[in-house]
């Protein structure tokens, strides 16, 4: 059985692994960078969760309570952007869109894996990253 612990736990913890500082602080739901990881992590729910691997590049979070949605993690961001900037695709004002990312990410995954969470996935499309604190890790 995977491993599970709360969203302000978790944060501190992967801080913890690759030598950042972090305090503990009030939830809140934005995405975050990883650079040890290389990967967006973005909890929209403060709940006790467990992994669901989609892919080798998104991991969903999903609630011990209910099994929703409570977030996610897009693995192999700078790779992503890459493949992005040569595009020219999504990067507006310094700023991209998570759907950009979950939408490269989730190219491989087959629709009944990702189905019961599409609607969850497509709700947090629009929040953007700035591209800086991605560039500068």
């Amino acid at each position: 059985m995977a491993d599970t612990m709360n969203v302000t736990d978790y944060i501190a913890t992967l801080a913890q692994e690759y030598g950042e500082q972090h305090e503990k602080v009030a939830f809140k739901a934005e995405p975050f960078y990883a650079p040890g990881a290389d990967s967006i992590i973005f909890y929209v729910r403060d709940t006790d969760t467990y992994r669901k691997r989609l892919n080798s590049w998104v991991t969903l979070y999903l609630s011990m309570d209910d099994g929703r949605l409570a977030g996610f993690e897009v693995k192999g961001v700078k790779r992503i952007l890459e493949l992005a900037s040569a595009f020219r695709v999504g990067i507006v004002d310094h700023k991209i869109k998570l759907g950009v990312l979950l939408t490269v990410a989730l190219a491989q995954v087959t629709k009944p894996d990702v189905e019961p969470y599409a609607s969850d996935l497509t709700e947090y499309g629009d929040r953007e990253i700035e591209m800086s604190r991605l560039l500068a890790a």
